[in-house]
């Protein structure tokens, strides 16, 4: 058996190198722990469904070149009507974004509950849509029900009456439980009826905060310097077809010369779902474990070899060999355990930092056990090839220049 002194008195003679390689390992379980975490989170957020159907959907955008007049409405109302007779097209809309796409000039706003504006203000992401483009994006009515022609504003003129949310908006105004359908929200002055909810989705700009809540307004622009056209069709295939068809009809419709371009949804998600950046960033953490692994090592065997003479005096008064390997490794386990200790805490305050200002999932605590303990091993592993070395030190060796 081994007592517990032998143990901590050779630790309190160097107490430096104890702190600093106690330090050491709480700043690598922290760091590394929420890395982790967060490159796990990345990786089944892009593995995970659009919550749309990316794989039907078009989107075509109408530029105005710069000092011409803008697109006026009744033509892109025509076009709507025009476009949804094109063979393969299932269905088309307006909307003032592309899908998914993070170049978008994303704008943004906060719902109160409260006339009294008192309550806290919960933020989304706004789109102005025609009465169709949830069925042309694929969105699931959950209650509630859809925009009607009735329900439509012209921007400058009036301002829509009646909102349809994601479900993570509503559950952050309300709660899990409440149904939001017929209440009131508001909006600096203005406030809107709340007359459906639909399936969450990754957004417009899934890069961003609070991408999921997401709320749509039946407004119309009477003059547009961008038109977009949201365009559902029969299959993937024949989108290439129905591109064509669209490209044809918009350069004869508009002669002078408008600026137009075509994206598959599909393709945009693949573009955003770029791993390149993921990549560098497990790579980063990669470098980062070995250094850290290498540099624990380091300083392990260099505090062994300082102590050969003193390891060689205690062979040469009898201490066995499985005796000092074991002393070494304990004495190893003492300072990893503290430093993980503090570690494990310190992880857990970052990752709740990190879960209130980007609402990044809080980390695990299987998660973290698993970091700790794998932590714990590779301490203990770079501790035990000096001490397998010092146990082999001869007496006569260590202590003939004493």
């Amino acid at each position: 058996m081994f007592s517990l002194p032998p143990v901590l008195k050779p630790l309190l003679r160097k107490k430096l190198t104890v702190v600093l390689l106690g330090l050491q390992i709480a700043l690598i379980t922290m760091l590394i722990s929420n890395l982790a975490h967060i490159l796990n989170e990345m990786d089944n957020y892009y593995k995970s469904p659009t919550g749309i159907d990316d794989k039907h959907l078009l989107c075509f955008t109408l530029r105005n070149p710069s000092g011409t007049k803008g697109i006026a409405l009744a033509d892109g109302l025509r076009d709507l009507e025009k476009i949804k007779a094109i063979p393969g097209v299932v269905d088309v809309a307006s909307v003032d974004a592309t899908p998914l796409d993070h170049e978008y000039n994303l704008k943004t706003g906060s719902f109160n509950t409260s006339l009294e504006q008192n309550n806290e203000q919960i933020a989304f992401v706004r789109s102005n849509v025609s009465p169709n483009a949830l069925d042309t994006l694929g969105l699931r009515l959950l209650a509630g029900r859809k925009f009607e022609s009735s329900d439509m504003a012209f921007t400058y003129k009036s301002y829509p009456q009646v909102t349809i949310i994601t479900r993570a908006l509503a559950t952050a105004l309300f709660g899990e439980n409440n149904n939001a359908i017929g209440k009131m929200v508001y909006e600096k002055d203005k406030q809107y009826e709340i007359i459906g909810v639909v399936s969450d989705w990754k957004g417009f700009a899934p890069q961003i905060y609070r991408f999921e809540s997401t709320a749509f307004f039946p407004e119309y622009n009477e003059i547009n310097n961008e038109f977009r056209y949201l365009i559902r069709t029969h299959s993937p295939e024949v989108r290439s077809v129905v591109i064509q068809a669209v490209e044809q009809y918009l350069m004869h419709q508009y002669p002078q010369g408008l600026i137009f371009y075509a994206d598959k949804l599909d393709a945009i998600v693949n573009k955003y779902m770029n791993r390149g950046t993921l990549a560098l960033l497990k790579l980063i953490t990669l470098i980062l474990t070995l250094a850290s692994i290498i540099a624990i090592a380091g300083q392990a065997y260099f505090s062994v070899h300082q102590r050969r003479k003193q390891l060689g005096v205690l062979r040469a008064l009898g201490a066995t060999r499985t005796k000092l390997i074991a002393q070494i490794l304990l004495e190893n386990a003492a300072i990893v355990s503290v430093g993980l200790s503090l570690g494990v805490a310190l992880a857990m305050l970052l990752s709740h930092f990190f879960y209130k200002t980007t609402e990044i999932v809080a980390l695990s605590p299987w998660f973290l056990l698993t970091t700790a303990c794998g932590i714990f091993a590779i301490c203990l592993l770079s501790a035990a090839i000096p001490a397998l070395q010092a146990g082999k030190i001869s007496p006569s060796l260590a202590t003939r220049t004493l």
